[in-house]
Parts: C-alpha cells; sequence; structure tokens
C-alpha cells in the first residue's frame, strides 16, 4: 500500500485571456465589446482517475475542458 497522497495528478496549466473595447457614445451611453478565450492553449491534463483496484486502475474519467470562445457585448444607457 502506498502512503495517502502519493498518487498524484499531472500539473495543469491553464491560461484565459480577454480583449475587450468600449466605445463612449455621448449623454451616459456607452457600447463594449469582448471577447474571451478560455484554456488558449488547449491543454488536456487529465483531473480526475479511477483508484479503485480492478481492471480500470488509474483510468482518467476526466480531462480538462477543450478551448472556448465566448463573445460579448454590452449597451449601457
Amino acid at each position: 500500500a502506498e502512503p495517502i497522497g502519493s498518487l498524484r495528478l499531472p500539473n495543469q496549466t491553464t491560461m484565459d485571456l480577454r480583449l475587450s473595447k468600449a466605445w463612449n457614445l455621448g449623454a451616459g451611453k456607452k457600447f463594449e465589446a469582448q471577447m474571451n478565450v478560455f484554456n488558449v492553449f488547449n491543454d488536456n491534463s487529465v483531473t480526475a482517475r479511477t483508484v479503485q483496484s480492478g481492471a480500470n486502475y488509474l483510468r482518467p474519467t476526466a480531462i480538462q475542458a477543450a478551448r472556448i470562445l465566448d463573445f460579448n457585448f454590452a449597451y449601457s444607457f
């Protein structure tokens, strides 16, 4: 038997990026556009695995979410 905590998952490297631009339209009105990129490098590290003994021992059960691109627009008045 191994000591508790001796089985570790690989390190996760995640980088998120946001680009944003706002335009003042006068009279207290504003328009803003944003683009968000989550998991820029599309890292797919294992985040969970089976630790029960048997045929599936240490088999990955979950990986890091894929790259996501998100667009947002806001109008304030």
